[in-house]
């Protein structure tokens, strides 16, 4: 399981996630940010995002999506 921000520095987080998905497809990849509306939906489904969530997020949101991953 990789859970990365989207505002990092060098590369953002969709960046990274399109490495991990091609060096290691079976992790589940999840994606935080401040700015949901910016990304998207088409290459969240790309790379195989399980779940968006936003800042700040809901702990009970976060808990779920990760549970889901199982």
């Amino acid at each position: 399981m990789v859970i990365t921000d989207q505002k990092m520095p060098g590369m953002s987080g969709l960046e990274f996630l399109e490495q991990v998905a091609a060096r290691h497809p079976e992790v589940a990849r999840f994606l935080i940010t401040g700015w949901p509306e910016e990304i998207p939906p088409q290459r969240i489904q790309l790379l195989g995002i399980r779940a968006l969530i936003p800042k700040p997020w809901d702990d009970h949101q976060l808990r779920s999506a990760l549970r889901e991953t199982r």
